[in-house]
């Protein structure tokens, strides 16, 4: 930041960078969590509950290879593409072909489902974390060909993919995906 700040402005430049952090520091505290800075330079305030959840997501994140909507839809041989969310997220919208299996019961059922651990597997759910942690998973479970879908469906919808719904999970309270 020092080189586009005038000479004579230096030392201002430091003491606001510091009031700054200070007040980021109060604000966060009175709030009652961390602030994370969003594009456009819109604060968001990341309570316990969500840093306990985002934490391990992004750090789940770190450990998986995550696949593109463009990449997916032009994958060949074509991957098993599992769903992590409910069955009520599942039953309003999924991507063509997703197998439901929501995190709660994954580790429990995926060896009937794929008992092959080196099948090609995309995780996703509808933002991205929970895929990303039920990839981390099941890697840790032996499973070589894993990837998440990045920003989950989402970002699948953002990119032109189109969803299908189930009649299997029946939900009385339709919404509209996108």
């Amino acid at each position: 930041m020092r080189g586009f700040v005038p000479a004579i402005f230096q030392g201002q430049v430091g003491r606001l960078q510091a009031w700054m952090r200070h007040a980021h520091e109060l604000l966060a505290a009175h709030l009652g969590g961390a602030l994370e800075l969003q594009s456009g330079g819109a604060l968001k305030v990341m309570g316990d509950a969500s840093t306990a959840f985002t934490r391990p997501a992004e750090e789940a994140r770190s450990r998986v290879v995550e696949i593109s909507p463009h990449d997916l839809s032009w994958a060949k041989p074509s991957p098993l593409i599992l769903d992590v969310r409910e069955a009520g997220e599942y039953a309003e919208g999924h991507i063509e072909g997703a197998r439901s299996l929501s995190g709660a019961i994954l580790e429990q059922n995926i060896g009937r489902i794929i008992p092959d651990l080196s099948s090609p597997v995309v995780v996703y759910c509808s933002g991205g974390e929970r895929g990303a942690l039920a990839a981390a998973n099941l890697l840790k479970m032996g499973y070589r060909n894993v990837r998440s879908l990045k920003g989950g469906l989402r970002n699948w919808l953002e990119s032109g993919g189109t969803v299908e719904t189930s009649r299997r999970f029946p939900n009385p309270c339709r919404k509209r995906l996108g």
